[in-house]
């Protein structure tokens, strides 16, 4: 691994652009009790971009009203650290938090109580419509599920048996939760039915680290140890391929916003872009130059790449890697990243859902708020996101013979990236 670095060797790290620090948000002042642990391992902003919040290590979560942070900072950039700006939420979890999600009851959501299939339903549990829960995994296995707005606890899910490793709602609004934990499990929750454990999925390859659900919430992807990336349909709950390639655990996945394209995070020192309906990869991003060797990359490189965030319009990459920099990848061009900054101890990473704004979570708790840079897509890049949400295999694309071949290509993300 001697003489690996962080750029080709044609590139001058001092050209990489430096992304700019909008804010840190520190640890709260914690009672001693409360003192048993450090690393943020999760951010997540709720999708009507009101809320976010943060594990701050310590069993404790912090939930903030997103406006009022935003008021906090100042067009330059400048902190406005007043007393009265000083505001948000503290929630003493009673455990460790390794994942979060939040979640929006959706408004007209009805619930059939008489066909509830849990002895609870959510008219029961007092889900009112348009309200704002959040998800916190916890190290002892359990799912709780909190108010927002007071910081109570509304109830628990419990059936993991080991530490929760990722929860996502199901992007339709539906409430439906995904959970994956250190047992080898994953579990599928329905919080419209009074959280009803509906299905259980076992790993065939060890633990998992990380599920998403495609936009279109048809299928969803895990990963994890021994290399794993699967692929499930979510309608059988069978798994439908692996996709092979990272040489090392993969610890996070994502999908593009149009569900076109799957980006994994690998401690071998990549991200991996992928064709998920013919399991081919479209891309490597490399955080290591040259590419460390299979022996290296399988074992304790020092570049793991901890975790990664698509850019709501699909244009840009967060990553956040070992080797202490957070990267901001433009995927028109992919060989360097456009903006770089040393982010000490960085974790997560995760991209704002208006893409001004991207938060890394650290090893010491706290949080810092980098400006994302801002492009605007080109008409036909517009035009194929709209053709992919409705046109989700790329290989029904090879079947329209009558379009040309580049057109084609260019649909499937074949035409600009070279693997």
């Amino acid at each position: 691994m001697r003489g690996n670095q962080a750029w080709p060797q044609d590139v001058d790290g001092k050209d990489v652009g430096v992304a700019d620090l909008v804010e840190s948000l520190p640890v709260p002042r914690l009672d001693r009790a409360e003192r048993t642990g450090s690393e943020t391992r999760s951010c997540v902003w709720s999708s009507d971009l009101q809320w976010f919040a943060w594990s701050c290590g310590h069993t404790v979560v912090k939930i903030m009203p997103w406006s009022r942070t935003l008021s906090r900072t100042d067009n330059k950039g400048n902190n406005d650290n007043t007393e009265d700006n000083k505001t948000g939420l503290n929630i003493n979890t009673g455990n460790l938090v390794w994942s979060m999600a939040f979640g929006i009851k959706s408004l007209g959501d009805e619930v059939d109580v008489s066909k509830s299939s849990n002895r609870l339903s959510s008219l029961q549990l007092n889900l009112v419509p348009g309200e704002v829960i959040l998800a916190t995994g916890q190290s002892n296995g359990r799912i709780r599920i909190w108010n927002v707005i007071t910081g109570l606890q509304k109830f628990e899910l419990c059936d993991h048996t080991a530490q929760i490793e990722s929860l996502k709602f199901s992007p339709d609004g539906q409430l439906k939760l995904a959970s994956v934990c250190g047992d080898g499990t994953m579990k599928f929750w329905d919080l419209n039915d009074g959280g009803n454990l509906y299905r259980t999925v076992k790993s065939p390859h060890g633990v998992f680290h990380d599920c998403c659900w495609s936009p279109d919430c048809t299928r969803i992807v895990t990963v994890g140890d021994r290399k794993a990336v699967c692929l499930w349909d979510l309608r059988t709950f069978v798994m439908i391929r692996r996709l092979d390639g990272h040489h090392h655990h993969v610890c996070q996945c994502e999908f593009s916003p149009d569900g076109a394209v799957l980006a994994t995070s690998s401690f071998d020192t990549r991200v991996i872009l992928w064709d998920t309906n013919t399991g081919t990869q479209l891309l490597q991003l490399n955080h290591c130059q040259p590419a460390p060797l299979l022996m290296f990359a399988g074992g304790a490189n020092g570049m793991y790449v901890r975790s990664l965030s698509f850019s709501p319009d699909g244009l840009f990459i967060a990553t956040v890697c070992d080797d202490g920099l957070m990267r901001v990848w433009d995927l028109s061009q992919p060989e360097v990243p456009v903006k770089a900054s040393r982010v000490r101890g960085a974790l997560t990473c995760k991209y704002c859902p208006s893409g001004t704004v991207i938060a890394v979570g650290s090893s010491k708790g706290g949080v810092s708020l980098w400006r994302s840079p801002l492009a605007v897509s080109s008409l036909q890049r517009l035009a194929r996101t709209a053709v992919r949400r409705l046109v989700h295999d790329s290989r029904a694309l090879d079947e329209l013979t009558e379009i040309p071949t580049a057109l084609r290509h260019y649909l499937a993300y074949r035409h600009e990236w070279v693997y």
